[in-house]
């Protein structure tokens, strides 16, 4: 599988004429499951490591105590009276989140990662097919969405690569600003060309007719996010 997902990266249009023939939703499904796990692991790997981190530095020394304090400024500073117990301590300690609440989100996040990146395969394959018919195209939408998800799927090695990169980055946020836009322009050129060859070799057209079925199909997509962010 991942050396399919080389051969994506390095030889998209010979890899998708070899794999058109066996296209199938459950090796579609695989794909996107794989791709999902890599890149859950790596996410919460790094969630875990720099939340830690953060937690220490945030934390930092220990507040010295004041001494030689009466009775009753003694309960005022430990929270004890009722004036210290309304106000809090001078002390502010960051509250570390439950662990059950804490790894309950990433788990759920990562959910919703898997289900995101199954459901942009369905919705770009479906916009893709319909916009191959009514251009004239004889495409198969089991086809279109095999060879959409093996495309979706491939970038995810590029995505880990480019997080990696960020987090070593993460302590000089000048890089982290050149990085990211370059890191996403990447991601962005890459799965234009990974499916536009697709579509290309699932429907029979030209690159060009085929650039502009993913081209409409990305601009209905944007006027739907548009207007359901009007709603």
């Amino acid at each position: 599988m991942f050396k399919l997902w080389q051969q994506v990266l390095t030889k998209p249009a010979e890899t998708f004429k070899a794999e058109k023939g066996k296209a199938s939703f459950l090796e579609a499904l695989k794909h996107i499951t794989v791709a999902w796990v890599a890149l859950a692991v790596v996410f919460f790997v790094l969630s875990v490591a720099f939340s830690g981190a953060l937690s220490s530095i945030m934390q930092g020394p220990a507040p010295e105590q004041p001494t030689n304090l009466s009775a009753e400024d003694l309960e005022k500073y430990t929270g004890t009276s009722d004036i210290g117990r309304f106000f809090g301590t001078p002390s502010m300690e960051p509250i570390a989140p439950e662990p059950t609440i804490y790894f309950g989100g990433l788990i759920v996040l990562c959910i919703l990662l898997w289900a995101g990146m199954l459901f942009s395969a369905l919705i770009q394959s479906g916009l893709f097919f319909a916009l191959a018919k009514i251009f004239g195209g004889k495409a198969e939408f089991k086809q279109l969405f095999y060879l959409v998800s093996i495309s979706i799927a491939s970038l995810a090695p590029i995505i880990i690569a480019g997080t990696l990169v960020l987090a070593l980055l993460v302590f000089y946020p000048i890089a982290i600003w050149v990085w990211m836009p370059l890191f996403l322009l990447l991601i962005l050129g890459y799965s234009i060309v990974l499916l536009t060859f697709a579509i290309r070799e699932a429907t029979g057209f030209t690159t060009a007719k085929s650039f502009a079925v993913w081209l409409v199909s990305y601009i209905i997509m944007a006027i739907a996010n548009v207007g359901l962010a009007l709603i």
